[in-house]
């Protein structure tokens, strides 16, 4: 099963937008089972510096797909999810944390835009989620599906 952009830790899950060969080096970290814990906006940002680092590593020595050959980060970001803290850490690794929910990637603003104003509705989190990237996917050009939604608890 693709699980698409989104890897689950033990006691945080990351989504990566932008660049793909980031995911490449989420993945051979989650191998390797880094053990620090996701609590302040300084872990968030050493283990996006520790991706960073994985993915020039992968790059250099030619470790990736061809797909996956594209060395800019200045567009990749990530949402670092807790069960008690979402963080949005950027390119130039500044971390910023979410009080409510978060989106990243090509459909942000329309995805974001639909969650401030259906987060107090009477749907459940998962409709108004819903609701939220088929809309960015519909009006952005450069959204697609499949959707990829998790919980995380």
């Amino acid at each position: 099963e693709d699980l698409g952009k989104i890897i689950e830790f033990d006691g945080f899950t990351i989504a990566i937008s932008g660049v793909a060969n980031l995911r490449d080096a989420v993945e051979e970290l989650k191998e390797i089972e880094i053990k620090r814990p996701m609590k302040t906006k300084a872990d968030a940002r050493f283990f996006m510096k520790e991706v960073f680092r994985k993915s020039k590593q992968m790059f250099e020595e030619g470790n990736t797909t061809p797909d996956n050959q594209i060395q800019d980060f200045s567009n990749g970001s990530a949402i670092i999810a807790t069960p008690t803290t979402i963080f949005n850490v950027q390119a130039d690794l500044s971390v910023f944390i979410c009080d409510r929910y978060l989106a990243i990637g090509a459909g942000e603003s329309y995805a974001m835009a639909v969650l401030e104003h259906g987060y107090d509705s009477k749907s459940s989190g998962r409709v108004i989620l819903q609701g939220a990237l088929e809309t960015a996917c519909k009006l952005s050009p450069f959204c697609a599906g499949p959707l990829d939604i998790r919980e995380v608890k």
